[in-house]
């Protein structure tokens, strides 16, 4: 999709991925500073530029595959410039990265109603609120966004209006019964999101040995071993997300994959960085050709 023709699209890298495992890159928008201080009498001009930053900031790590760090950073922004709507976007989308389909269709719905008459960036929350739906298998209110977002782009941008259609007609809904493991894996998630990878360890270590593979579990697990440096473990772990998450759920399958490419590429061992870029092309690509561009952008930055 691209911006309608003399919409506002000045937001400096407000980049995210979100997955079909698709991905929209290089967004566009950002509201006026005028309107986010007319919300806030208090807040001074030099915390309101940091909250700028820190949605810019966000949406860089989004788009990096750190999503704890792009969650802490979102919701700083949010704090400091609670109607910069792009700060509630990327705080959407690091939910919807991290599994918290609830609270990211929440944020998502916030973000639409702040993005006003920038059909540009509604259609954005429009749009990742309908994955974020889809993703777990609430197909009646994902066919609803879905057709909100094509209503909404349909004159400017037909094909993608289509393509989000035939979403909603793939969209199943989910049979399994919700993990036991729930709770943990929030518990992991807010443990990586404070910088406490060994906390996430521990948790892992906590599991019953009886308990059902989680692919959310070793995702976490992988990213925690890749902060700590440890890029064989992370990659073991990404790897087990993988299997499991399946051709059942495409976007987490992207996540891990995308996680595997990122410990590699940061460990320099670019040939195989490189392996797993074409891997995560093969599962997002034909959803979203610009996302594997950045992906691969990636790749070949790799030393």
């Amino acid at each position: 999709m691209q911006p309608w023709a003399g919409e506002e699209t000045a937001m400096p890298r407000a980049t995210t991925i979100a997955l079909f495992a698709t991905a929209l890159f290089s967004l566009g928008g950002c509201a006026s500073r005028s309107s986010a201080l007319s919300q806030r009498t208090t807040i001074t001009s030099a915390e309101l530029q940091t909250g700028y930053h820190e949605a810019e900031a966000a949406a860089e790590d989004v788009s990096l595959g750190k999503y704890t760090d792009a969650l802490a950073r979102a919701d700083n922004a949010v704090r400091l410039a609670p109607r910069n709507p792009w700060a509630l976007y990327n705080r959407a989308a690091a939910l919807h990265h991290l599994g918290r389909a609830d609270d990211a269709v929440a944020a998502y719905q916030n973000a639409e109603v702040q993005f006003g008459e920038d059909r540009w960036g509604r259609s954005l929350a429009i749009y990742g609120r309908a994955r974020a739906l889809d993703d777990v298998g609430r197909c009646d209110e994902a066919k609803t966004a879905y057709e909100q977002f094509a209503a909404l782009v349909r004159s400017h941008d037909a094909p993608a209006a289509d393509m989000a259609l035939r979403y909603a007609s793939q969209c199943r809904a989910t049979q399994e019964p919700p993990s036991p493991e729930g709770p943990l894996v929030t518990d992991m998630a807010r443990a990586l999101r404070s910088g406490n990878y060994s906390l996430v360890l521990e948790l892992k270590d906590k599991l019953p040995p009886a308990a059902a593979p989680n692919p959310w579990v070793d995702y976490n697990v992988g990213a925690a071993f890749a902060a700590l440096g440890k890029t064989d473990e992370a990659i073991a772990a990404y790897e087990r997300a993988e299997r499991q998450f399946g051709d059942r759920d495409r976007w987490g399958r992207s996540v891990a994959i995308w996680g595997r490419a990122r410990a590699l590429d940061i460990a320099g061992r670019c040939a195989e960085a490189a392996q797993a870029v074409e891997d995560y092309a093969r599962v997002v690509g034909g959803s979203d050709p610009h996302s594997v561009r950045t992906a691969t952008s990636y790749a070949s930055s790799c030393p």
